[in-house]
């Protein structure tokens, strides 16, 4: 119980509710916003959005009936571009799959300091969601708030606050 009570009160510092800022912006912008500017001045979500030029360019993906229509360009690029412009300083680490052990070890190294966005994640095999097989292939954004053992507290801007993933979930995804 304690540590529910330390998530949740992270959460009320954060002011999770006042920065949800509803469907107008994609997951990535969602994920920047409630895992890291809520330390931060920066509150011109739109801005952001429209930075990462993520919004302005779609293309067809021809014989995939989930995913009809794509970002022209990779949602981590954009978050790139709009985090350089913007002046504010990030990290970013890739790892391949047989690195997933290194990787998590950075991550409970990197949440003593603050939360982490994590992704781009693939939805359909985030087992929380509702019929998570209709997303596949779709990249998707989280925030990790804490991790406990190996159960990552986490936000998803899909309507999620707090909810507990384990590791085997997020190396499948």
């Amino acid at each position: 119980m304690f540590y529910q009570n330390q998530v949740m009160e992270k959460l009320i510092k954060m002011n999770y509710c006042n920065l949800y800022k509803g469907k107008l912006t994609s997951c990535h912008t969602q994920a920047i916003f409630n895992g890291f500017f809520q330390n931060n001045s920066y509150d011109d979500y739109l801005l952001f959005e429209a930075l990462t030029t993520n919004a302005f360019g779609v293309k067809y993906i021809q014989n995939d009936s989930n995913r009809v229509l794509d970002s022209f360009l990779d949602f981590d690029l954009g978050i790139d571009r709009a985090l350089r412009i913007l002046n504010i300083d990030f990290r970013i680490e890739y790892f391949n799959l047989n690195e997933f052990d290194i990787a998590f070890e950075m991550l409970k190294e990197w949440l003593k300091i603050d939360n982490v966005v994590i992704g781009p994640l693939n939805m359909e095999d985030l087992d929380y969601l509702y019929l998570p097989n209709l997303y596949k292939n779709l990249d998707h954004y989280l925030v990790v708030t804490d991790i406990l053992d190996n159960e990552l507290s986490i936000i998803d801007s899909e309507g999620f606050v707090n909810i507990k993933i384990d590791k085997k979930t997020l190396f499948k995804s």
